[in-house]
This record gives C-alpha cells, structure tokens and sequence, in this order.
C-alpha cells in the first residue's frame, strides 16, 4: 500500500524516532506507531487490514465521513483517507 502524508510534519513523525518523540504521548514509544506503519505499508488493499484487535479498522462518520482508522495504542490512532482504488492512503496521526 502506497501512504501519503497530510504535511511535512506528520511525514517526520512517521518517519523519525527523534521526532516522534517530541510529537506523541509519553504513553506512545515511537517503535509502536513504527510497527502499525511497517504493517499497513504490508498490505496490499484495505480489504486485507484487520477489523479486529490490535488494528481494529473502522469507519469514521459525522464530521470525518469518508476517513478511517486504525489503532496505535489505547485510544491513540491513525487517520486515513483511502485515495483511488484503496491502495494508496492519505495519512494524519
């Protein structure tokens, strides 16, 4: 799957350890957000995410209609936006 980024920012935080820490909870090691990443990266289609634990993806409604989201950690997530076919997303954390 082919992941875009809202800004800048969000792509440094996805994609380094010293910014990630300045940017997520204490509660939220970097190497956990780093894991979820590698595994969306893994799939092929939205279609092959979990629903279930510890991905749980899930429709958002209301005001975020159209975005999903998956797990982190808690109730920290990642939200997406599917961009043409489903194998490409639009990232905010």
């Amino acid at each position: 799957m082919y992941i875009t980024y809202k800004n800048k920012k969000i792509q440094k935080i996805c994609t380094d350890t010293k910014s990630a820490r300045k940017a997520l909870p204490d509660s939220i090691k970097p190497e956990i957000l780093f894991t979820v990443l590698k595994e969306l990266y893994g799939f092929d289609t939205m279609a092959d995410i979990p629903t279930l634990p510890p991905h749980r993806l899930h429709k958002w409604i209301g005001k975020r209609k159209g975005e999903w989201t998956v797990d982190i950690q808690g109730l920290h997530r990642i939200h997406f936006i599917p961009v043409g076919n489903f194998e490409k997303m639009h990232l905010e954390i």
